[in-house]
């Protein structure tokens, strides 16, 4: 290697590094202020994150999940959150941790896919743009959502396919495993991989190249097996196989997911698309701008073949997504990095007007670095989290409902107060007064009673015996009366306070055993 090389090497390794530590940086930012598991919160008020924390931190103390706690995810989703659980049990910043490194390889993926396209600097910014569009949209609900793991895995897979090396044996290994890992983690997000598995196969059995198809499935299942194994494993050495496998796949094909024909699936699709472009219009507007100016012309993928196969994955995708005619404003995030295509199709078409091409490389550093700092500002101000941002623990409901459990507990003489989040899904109260749950059905998951009518059974059986000591209560405004007039809980307990968040329109109420 020539004295040059070496410099010139030396120097690209310098730059790789900045660059990197400048992603690190970002995403750490952009965790803090768009997640609320992080040190800027006293805890996450959401619901689905709750739930996933408590039986992660539960399972730390010997339970099992869908056995002695129910949900109905993936095991990898409370695998994850009993790691977390490591680091603290009183908090999630063992998630909001494992948020900052997916949120890095994030950012890392959307420069590399950018840069296949533009020169190193506008792919910065892309990526920086993308991550920060893709943190404050709706969907991205203030953090830990199952869809918000996901994505970074189908960024990876999306930058290899771009780079069309989808048939390299490391390539099929790491969707193998990604597969496996969105499979057992919550299946619906399976929907860019099916898309992905028919555009790098059928080619192979068009073309009748049947060596180079089953080599490539053999590589696939490798991967695929190596992150399925441990699950079944896992649940076998637990004792509890039959419990995972009736919870997860049964109660979320027959029991969560609606019976409808195929004409009301499509009706859900197309009012799915008016729900996600009202709650995330610019998300929307980009993804158009990405699919109009990425994948209607030659500019940037050359091959037809190449642009429909991308195209077919994101569509796919979607599909599957809402397909089982259930809508949640989370479902959204999985696909968000697809902004991506948008993004680049902006910064490209700005970039080829002259005058602004000229200023813009004639002052890149400076330009670049005040793009970065209003596009942070922006991230901030526009976070779904920053009705919250400052907040004194206090004026959290389920901070105020655990001073209030420890006071009547202290003056009563309760060592170890009980606790039943009633009627609703857990929502961190569990978690604020540090109160372990003593029952399967912790909370109700959003299955209906005609369904699963044992979870409906066993919270009214815990009122009528009256056998925790305190309940806690969720209604709207406009149904808090007829809430708190519940008969079971009525006369059983009494009510102590309540506490609202006006931003999510809920109040809650706190109610103790009657003597």
């Amino acid at each position: 290697m020539s004295l040059f090389q070496k410099k010139n090497k030396l120097l690209n390794d310098k730059t790789t590094l900045l660059r990197c530590g400048l992603f690190g940086a970002i995403a750490f930012f952009i965790t803090s202020f768009c997640s609320m598991c992080s040190f800027l919160f006293p805890l996450h008020n959401r619901v689905d994150q709750n739930i996933f924390f408590t039986i992660g931190r539960e399972m730390l103390e010997g339970k099992d999940v869908y056995t002695d706690l129910f949900d109905h995810k993936g095991t990898y989703t409370y695998l994850i959150h009993e790691l977390a659980a490591l680091f603290s049990t009183e908090s999630m910043i063992g998630i909001f941790i494992f948020e900052v490194i997916f949120m890095f390889v994030y950012i890392l993926f959307l420069y590399k896919i950018a840069n296949l396209y533009l020169k190193p600097l506008p792919s910065v910014l892309v990526a920086v743009i993308t991550s920060s569009l893709t943190s404050v949209t709706r969907c991205f609900l203030r953090g830990n959502n199952n869809e918000e793991f996901v994505y970074v895995l189908l960024v990876v897979s999306l930058y290899y396919m771009l780079r069309d090396d989808v048939a390299s044996n490391k390539t099929l290994f790491l969707n193998g495993a990604f597969v496996a890992f969105a499979l057992w983690y919550k299946f619906t997000l399976l929907g860019f991989w099916v898309g992905w598995v028919l555009v790098t196969y059928i080619p192979m059995l068009i073309k009748k190249d049947f060596k180079r198809f089953f080599r490539s499935v053999g590589f696939f299942l490798i991967g695929f097996i190596a992150l399925t194994l441990p699950v079944f494993i896992y649940h076998l050495i637990k004792g509890n196989l039959y419990d995972f496998l009736y919870t997860y796949i049964y109660c979320n094909v027959f029991l969560y997911a609606k019976d409808l024909t195929l004409l009301q699936r499509i009706i859900k699709l197309y009012e799915s698309l008016v729900r996600n472009f009202s709650e995330n219009p610019i998300l929307i507007i980009v993804m158009l701008c990405g699919i109009i100016g990425f994948f209607c012309n030659r500019k940037f993928i050359k091959k037809l073949s190449s642009r429909l196969c991308v195209l077919a994955c994101f569509i796919i995708a979607y599909i599957l997504i809402y397909f089982g005619g259930v809508w949640y404003d989370y479902y959204l995030l999985v696909i968000a990095p697809f902004a991506v295509f948008g993004v680049i199709s902006i910064v490209d078409f700005i970039l080829n007007i002259k005058a602004v091409s000229k200023f813009f490389y004639k002052n890149r550093i400076i330009v670049s670095v005040a793009i970065m700092i209003v596009v942070m500002v922006g991230t901030v101000v526009f976070s779904n989290c920053y009705p919250y941002l400052g907040k004194a623990d206090e004026e959290f409901a389920q901070v105020k409902f655990s001073n209030k459990i420890d006071e009547i507990s202290s003056a009563e003489g309760i060592d170890n107060p009980t606790l039943l989040n009633y009627g609703f899904i857990d929502q961190g109260f569990y978690l604020a007064a540090d109160i372990r749950p003593i029952n399967k059905y912790f909370c109700r998951v959003n299955i209906p009673k005609e369904a699963l009518p044992e979870m409906y059974e066993e919270q009214n059986s815990l009122l009528k015996n009256k056998t925790v000591d305190f309940v806690v209560t969720r209604t709207t405004k406009k149904h808090i009366a007829a809430e708190y007039k519940h008969d079971i809980l009525q006369s059983n307990y009494e009510f102590v306070c309540e506490a609202e968040d006006i931003y999510d329109n809920y109040r809650y109420g706190l109610w103790v055993r009657k003597k």
